[in-house]
């Protein structure tokens, strides 16, 4: 997962979701353990702990890997699409702004890669969990992403 962070800030910068503002507070620990149930648990356990089957011997994980990551990156846009389509109206996901913008799109299938072959490597979602945690907590923490003003 080494080439994570550096795909990450680039889609980032290019999309313009990247942005420099540290928000050490102390909502940011509500933001943390927020993060570690949705969506870090929850999108892992279904996307990686679900969805995901590991290749029969031999096989590359590639495959699985990317329709796993795919998969987690159409999620993005269907839940901004639900939501509005349930409120009938704006959808009050702090990163929905974001959701059809093709560099976060890719920001998330680099994500979910990196996930899924955490979870490949490993025969556990844990690593990924953690993971993918630490992107949220550190987009909302440093990056102004979503929590960032709590």
């Amino acid at each position: 997962a080494a080439w994570l962070l550096p795909a990450l800030a680039l889609f980032a910068w290019l999309g313009g979701f990247l942005d420099w503002r540290p928000a050490l507070t102390p909502g940011l620990a509500l933001v943390a353990l927020i993060a570690f149930f949705v969506p870090a648990l929850a999108e892992e356990t279904v996307f990686r702990g679900l969805l995901l089957r590991p290749p029969s011997d031999g096989a590359s994980g590639f495959g699985p890997a990317a329709l796993s990551a795919s998969l987690f990156a159409l999620w993005h846009p269907l839940q901004v699409l639900v939501c509005q389509w349930t409120l009938v109206g704006r959808c009050p996901l702090a990163w929905s702004w974001l959701g059809f913008c093709p560099w976060f799109l890719l920001a998330c299938f680099a994500l979910g890669l990196a996930c899924a072959r955490l979870v490949l490597a490993t025969r556990s979602i844990w690593p990924a969990v953690a993971l993918h945690w630490l992107v949220a907590v550190a987009w909302a923490a440093l990056l102004g992403g979503p929590g960032s003003g709590a």
